[in-house]
């Protein structure tokens, strides 16, 4: 009998995959636009950013042992940069806006004890 001899298929299903997490936490980073402190909803595309980041990487270093085309590496790599940027951006946003807000309430709260420290009480 003849041995066959099987041909090594490139692990494409890296890159693929890292495409369509990334192109999910992207989705979820546009989140970082909502008005105030809603922002951070932009930060659910962090947890699916690092693993798109991840199979992005994967998937090129296994491209480049394949000696085959790099571009849904790439491209993973480059949705899952993206939703990370944007999603950390969304993250600080938010922070500032409830730090604002919450200076807000203080100051009114001081307002309102000054106010009833002026009050006298018969």
């Amino acid at each position: 009998m003849e041995e066959q001899v099987q041909q090594k298929k490139p692990l494409k299903g890296f890159s693929i995959a890292g495409i369509i997490v990334g192109a999910v936490a992207l989705l979820f980073s546009f989140g970082s636009f909502a008005p105030g402190f809603l922002s951070v909803l932009g930060g659910f595309a962090i947890p699916f950013g690092w693993p798109a980041l991840v199979l992005g990487i994967l998937g090129l270093i296994f491209a480049s042992k394949a000696k085959i085309k790099k571009t849904a590496a790439i491209a993973a790599i480059v949705l899952a940069i993206a939703a990370l940027a944007i999603g950390y951006y969304g993250v600080y946003s938010a922070k500032a806006d409830i730090e604002d807000f919450g200076d807000e309430w203080v100051n009114e709260l001081e307002d309102m004890a000054d106010e009833l420290e002026d009050l006298e009480i018969e």
